[in-house]
């Protein structure tokens, strides 16, 4: 099965993206977010390349994030700040998110590593079996070509196909996911930058097409939010293939 907008999404594409910055949560999660990444992007070379500041610093605003995001919270399992610079520290997981931020133009490569990067960061969450969607924000912030999956993004998604609709948070579902929201974006990116551009005007066109996964989230997070209710149109539909 396929995502796609109805008529009715893409006419409603300027509230929905509207509602989200209008919403305290909504805002309070970009500032968030953007405040990582220019830490991130500031310190990403260098802790590629294994250097032990960078590496701590950006650990330290990861976990700082997760927290604000409620990881410490929710009976979500949630790693301490040594066992995150750990993981960034280890060089196969280094390695991994290089060869991932280089070969989104590769699918099948593409999808063979964010694999591996999704199940390391899985165990800082989940160290025995229990659902969590931290491990997806995580990944979000550390490479937002891939969206994350809380509880509004389910909502949006109520009609999960079939062999996803006992969701568990496993890592091969989140994967499973990730691949279907990646074919919504391939489908109806372009509108939807268009739209945010319009609605936004903090951020150049380009830094919003280089975080598709971002643009999804903050999407569908406010129609599982606002935009679900049975009096409204319906925005988001199932395609059999």
């Amino acid at each position: 099965m396929s995502l796609t907008l109805t008529p009715a999404g893409t006419r409603h594409a300027a509230e929905i993206f509207k509602s989200f910055f209008e919403d305290h949560r909504g805002c309070r999660y970009h500032h968030d977010f953007l405040c990582f990444r220019k830490i991130f992007l500031a310190n990403q070379a260098r802790w590629l390349e294994g250097d032990e500041n960078a590496t701590r610093e950006i650990a330290r605003c990861l976990q700082c994030v997760l927290i604000h995001w409620g990881a410490n919270k929710r009976n979500a399992p949630f790693a301490g700040l040594d066992q995150f610079v750990a993981r960034l520290r280890e060089k196969h997981f280094r390695c991994a998110m290089e060869r991932l931020f280089a070969s989104r133009s590769v699918a099948s490569v593409y999808e063979d590593n964010r694999a591996r990067v999704l199940k390391q960061l899985y165990r800082l969450f989940v160290p025995r079996p229990k659902r969590s969607t931290y491990p997806t924000k995580a990944l979000m912030l550390l490479c937002p070509h891939v969206p994350a999956f809380d509880s509004n993004v389910r909502e949006a998604l109520h009609c999960i196909p079939a062999h996803l609709r006992k969701w568990d948070g496993t890592a091969a579902e989140l994967l499973a996911l990730h691949k279907i929201l990646e074919a919504f974006w391939a489908r109806h990116g372009q509108h939807l930058l268009g739209v945010l551009q319009q609605v936004n005007h903090e951020h150049p066109a380009e830094e919003w097409d280089a975080c598709p996964g971002r643009v999804v989230d903050m999407f569908l997070f406010s129609v599982g939010k606002r935009y679900i209710e049975a009096e409204e149109p319906r925005l988001l539909e199932w395609e059999e293939p």
